[in-house]
């Protein structure tokens, strides 16, 4: 076979490949940045993490732990992991509902006569 005629994977079209990079950075933020953001809040209003004897385990004895609770399935472990993704579809299905509720509301404002009162003869 010839350079020219090697079959090259199909690409994806770009707002998939946009939707799967937000995704990933979203997915890398629950399982990396989330737990840290928890660990630093935790460490300055409820004191030092605990891990095992070691009274002041650091940030990576947390993501140790966080880690190891995924993999065990634990649930509330996942809504931190996924939480960021589910958090961006929220906010993506509101505005969704806002602009058909504002679509909706514009059509009925245009069949409404000039004089704005419905159902007078």
């Amino acid at each position: 076979m010839l350079p020219d005629e090697v079959e090259r994977p199909p690409r994806l079209p770009p707002r998939l490949r946009r939707e799967l990079i937000v995704l990933g950075v979203l997915l890398l933020f629950g399982l990396i940045g989330a737990p840290l953001l928890i660990w630093t809040a935790g460490n300055r209003w409820l004191g030092p993490y605990t891990h095992g004897q070691n009274p002041h385990a650091g940030p990576l004895a947390l993501l140790q732990d966080y880690a190891q609770s995924l993999l065990h399935g634990s649930g509330v472990f996942w809504a931190v992991a996924l939480g960021p993704v589910a958090l961006v579809l929220l906010v993506r299905l509101f505005i969704q509902l806002v602009r058909i509720s504002g679509r909706r509301h514009d059509r009925e404002d245009d069949e409404t006569p000039v004089g704005g009162e419905r159902g007078r003869h």
